[in-house]
């Protein structure tokens, strides 16, 4: 293998975790654009002071295609801004440049109201603003030869819809189960890796997409709708709001997919 900035080294295995726009994708893969799967919205986060005094609290705006949030961060102290919107043509920018990012961002809400621009102030001097489209990585095979794709370099179901966190955490450990399982075997751990989180995929794309289609409101009777059905749900015994989740998309996504005891399948070999 090759670097633009080391010495070429010689791996047994590759695995490609490098995110959305992964590099390791493309070259064992292709182009991402034949990949991509638009869903038609875009997610922009940021953090900033504790304007509100939120603490624990979020703060929650709906609009017709169009939803702005802002919630206290325990452990930094801070807040951060999320802005969710979606448009119904694709919007053409550059991935690595935020300056450009950040102008989308202010010209999509300036004139939203609400909060809004208390907010904005800080989307300029911001250190870990991000920004993407949602989008899907449409991969069917997340191994060729000896490498391997995990999270959203292999399968991202779609940023704040699709569950990505947990698909990439729950695919790491199964990746790196069946590699053990098998020990010097890596085609058959990879190809075992696979099958095992394929249907797992699947359900998260397909729940991504349904997520998409209603969290952010494309009618104005949705624009009604999603606060009162959220703060009904929160108000709902735990048990039904367990049975309630179990029976969404990303429930049974998750509920799809059996996990072995790694540890001990690679002590008994």
């Amino acid at each position: 293998m090759t670097f633009e900035h080391a010495a070429p080294r010689r791996f047994d295995l590759v695995i490609g975790a490098d995110g959305l726009h992964s590099t390791v994708r493309r070259l064992a893969f292709g182009p991402e654009e034949g990949l991509r799967r638009p869903l038609g919205g875009y997610l922009a986060v940021y953090s900033l002071p504790d304007l509100f005094d939120l603490g624990n609290r979020m703060l929650v705006h709906v609009d017709l295609d169009r939803i702005v949030s802002t919630y206290g961060v325990h452990q930094t102290g801070q807040a951060r801004a999320a802005f969710l919107f979606r448009k119904p043509e694709e919007l053409r920018f550059d991935y690595r440049d935020q300056d450009q990012q950040r102008r989308i961002v202010e010209a999509e809400f300036r004139d939203y109201g609400w909060r809004v621009p208390q907010l904005l102030e800080h989307l300029a001097t911001a250190d870990d603003f991000y920004f993407d489209a949602i989008n899907q990585i449409t991969l069917d095979s997340w191994q060729r030869g000896r490498v391997a794709l995990v999270g959203d370099a292999g399968f991202s179901p779609g940023p704040a819809i699709g569950g990505g966190t947990s698909l990439a955490a729950v695919t790491a450990y199964v990746l790196a189960g069946e590699l053990a399982s098998t020990r010097d075997d890596l085609p058959a751990g990879l190809r075992n890796y696979e099958q095992k989180i394929s249907r797992y995929v699947e359900l998260s794309r397909a729940a991504a997409v349904k997520t998409m289609r209603s969290v952010i409101p494309a009618s104005r009777t949705a624009v009604r709708l999603v606060p009162w059905a959220t703060a009904t749900l929160v108000k709902l015994p735990t048990p039904i709001q367990k049975l309630a989740w179990s029976q969404n998309g990303l429930g049974k996504a998750l509920g799809a997919l059996q996990l072995p005891d790694y540890e001990e399948l690679a002590t008994n070999r």
